[in-house]
């Protein structure tokens, strides 16, 4: 589960994989449950990469994850309706 506690670290991560000026490469490999604080986390990241003109792909999206994104419509915010789950930059 990515839960509240590990939202930090994942944000962290994810800044400075922007600072790097690299595309985002998100393995959710592992991850069955994920709290509301790590989605917004994961959202933030695909407007920041946007914003920066880099790309957003998530790998390894457990089938309840995925689940849980298009009951909520969160899977159209973080495209990941779109076939591969590749987010490409503006």
């Amino acid at each position: 589960m990515l839960d509240i506690y590990g939202a930090p670290s994942l944000l962290a991560a994810i800044r400075s994989a922007l600072n790097d000026d690299v595309d985002l490469q998100i393995d959710l490999g592992g991850v069955s449950r994920i709290h509301t604080a790590a989605l917004q986390v994961l959202i933030a990241a695909v407007r920041s990469a946007h914003a920066l003109g880099r790309s957003v792909s998530f790998e390894g999206i457990s089938v309840e994850v995925a689940a849980m994104c298009r009951q909520s419509g969160l899977d159209v915010v973080l495209h990941l309706a779109s076939g591969p789950h590749e987010v490409a930059g503006a």
